[in-house]
């Protein structure tokens, strides 16, 4: 069952709206010229400007993590509202996609083998790491959710996400027991912009 969101502010619009949020950062300096003519005028002018500040960073970090995970930004995008309604930030999900890509990786490394952390923790949660290889970072994140999921939140089931992803996973356990199927749920709750804005915008912030 997906979670409901608890976000007041949420880009949930078609992409017109993000395509018109790129034409006001570029024209924005000669319009808030205009608007400072008086102090009410100002303050909307610094509104304006830290709301467009804000849209920007925000979709220049989805970018970012983007283009280092190999993902899409929309992937990205939907994974990040689906993290912020478990309590998480775009900070803390990109630690977990790193950590779990790592963790895989540890899991086959001849030398750690099977007496790895990771590698107990995959195995307790009935997960293959040579399987987890060949997934895209967010299928793997959705089959460690549906894992945890089956494991119905058992002490031993958390002792094991937490060998693979670390202390850090706790805020997003309630993302996690949602499993795969639920988190995609969520992620679809959402339009996310296209490609070509979010390079828009992440260009908008160099």
């Amino acid at each position: 069952m997906a979670v409901k969101s608890k976000l007041e502010t949420t880009f949930t619009g078609n992409d017109k709206h993000f395509q018109a949020t790129a034409n006001r950062v570029q024209k924005s300096g000669a319009r808030l010229k205009k608007m400072a003519s008086g102090i009410g005028a100002a303050f909307a002018a610094v509104g304006g400007v830290m709301l467009i500040r804000g849209t920007v960073t925000k979709f220049d970090r989805i970018d970012k993590i983007a283009t280092r995970m190999g993902m899409s930004a929309e992937k990205v995008h939907k994974l990040a509202y689906a993290a912020k309604i478990s309590g998480a930030s775009i900070e803390q999900l990109q630690g977990i996609l790193t950590r779990l890509r790592r963790r895989v990786g540890e899991a086959l490394d001849p030398l750690q083998g099977s007496t790895s952390a990771a590698a107990k923790g995959f195995q307790a949660l009935g997960l293959n790491a040579k399987e987890l290889e060949k997934l895209s970072p967010e299928e793997q994140l959705f089959a460690v959710a549906d894992a945890f999921k089956a494991s119905g939140n058992s002490a031993e089931g958390t002792a094991a996400l937490m060998k693979i992803l670390d202390t850090e996973v706790r805020e997003l356990i309630p993302l996690f027991l949602q499993g795969g199927e639920g988190i995609k749920q969520i992620m679809n709750e959402i339009t996310s912009p296209t490609e070509q804005t979010v390079k828009e915008l992440a260009r908008l912030n160099d």
